[in-house]
């Protein structure tokens, strides 16, 4: 969490490197966990959110990290991709990135998070966004009008979402306290259900960074589906 950015925003209750395998986070109906097992438990009635709590991809991060980096500068795709065989595509579309060591390290990355979702939801194909936001791409918490959705901050703030545990009586968690906001880690695996996957998806947002300087990096993998109206292509 950047301090400087949202002081009172919560990070994840127990993220550190030696949580559990298989936590609950208690009435927020998330779980968190230390390896990629946990986001198995997605599938489970009441279970609106789960977390992979793993470190940055060291390849990732390293490139990432340097001061030097700007929106203009870093990777950009939007593309579907099968999954049995997600690399070529992806791999062609970073073919235009001039850092060619983050280009191989995120194609390498994102087919391995492409797998991980195509076994949870049994689809062949999967859609894939990464793009650089340096404002508040969709401040206002909601869910998409989809099954799933995978999302992982590799630069910047995490996305944010509203743990209703934590609301005061009656509480709405379109408008919650900053004491109920929880912000998912840089580098964490986050998988929530849409409304088309739940009747009571845990609600989210994009961190708010205008006027702050930061940038963030986000990869979206989900089924892509279109509907009438819907917000599936909100930025978390």
């Amino acid at each position: 969490m950047t301090p400087a950015l949202h002081s009172a925003v919560h990070p994840i209750p127990g993220a550190t490197a030696g949580l559990p395998s298989d936590r609950r986070i208690d009435g927020a109906r998330c779980v968190v966990g230390a390896t990629s097992a946990i986001l198995d438990r997605i599938v489970e009635p009441g279970v609106e959110l789960a977390i992979w709590n793993r470190s940055m991809p060291a390849a990732v991060g390293a490139r990432l990290d340097r001061a030097t980096v700007r929106a203009r500068t870093l990777p950009a795709l939007r593309t579907t991709v099968p999954a049995s065989v997600p690399e070529a595509p992806l791999a062609a579309a970073l073919a235009d990135l001039k850092d060619r060591p983050l280009a191989d390290a995120l194609a390498d990355d994102v087919a391995h998070l492409v797998r991980l979702v195509a076994h949870l939801i049994g689809r062949e194909t999967l859609s894939v966004r990464l793009e650089a936001i340096t404002g508040d791409a969709c401040r206002r918490f909601h869910a998409d009008r989809i099954p799933f959705r995978l999302i992982v901050t590799y630069r910047g703030p995490g996305t944010e979402w509203v743990d209703e545990a934590a609301l005061p009586p009656g509480g709405d968690p379109r408008h919650p306290p900053m004491e109920a906001v929880r912000r998912v880690p840089a580098g964490a695996v986050a998988l929530f259900k849409g409304s088309l996957g739940s009747d009571r998806p845990l609600l989210h947002r994009s961190p708010p960074i205008t006027g702050t300087g930061a940038v963030r990096l986000l990869l979206c993998i989900d089924e892509g589906l279109p509907a009438p109206g819907s917000s599936s292509g909100d930025t978390p």
